[in-house]
């Protein structure tokens, strides 16, 4: 029996998909789906590799840009919002990171989110480095 039926059934619980909506999605019959999760099929490459898109654009919700092993322009940034803190005469610049631990499938931690903030520019690195030098002191 190969690895690949129980890690396509664990994928397709993570994405609370049943066997049936795997199937619409991936355009295969529900029977199949099973027999690939049971082992009593073994799936071609390109059958893998179809569940495979069909569950990664399930898990972000859409399909990957055309070009996102490639570089941006000098200068993009990309989708990044900033928070500008205003002390004194000073701004400084902030952007923010969610990190969110656990499964969909683990009841204790679905909804831990801890919100991290990095300095946007280099003037924010600068003081932020400076304070914890000084309270390091």
């Amino acid at each position: 029996m190969s690895a690949a039926g129980p890690l396509l059934s664990e994928y397709r619980k993570k994405n609370r998909l049943s066997q049936l909506d795997l199937s619409l999605l991936a355009d295969v019959s529900s029977r199949h789906i099973s027999f690939i999760e049971t082992g009593r099929t073994q799936p071609s490459r390109a059958m893998l590799l179809r569940l495979a898109d069909v569950l990664y654009k399930r898990l972000l919700g859409m399909s990957p840009p055309q070009n996102w092993q490639q570089p941006g322009k000098a200068g993009d940034d990309g989708p990044m919002l900033t928070v500008d803190f205003k002390i004194g005469e000073q701004t400084l610049s902030l952007f923010s990171t969610l990190s969110q631990f656990g499964t969909a499938l683990d009841i204790g931690m679905q909804e831990l989110l801890i919100e991290s903030y990095f300095p946007a520019n280099d003037f924010s690195k600068k003081f932020f480095s400076e304070l914890s030098r000084e309270a390091s002191d």
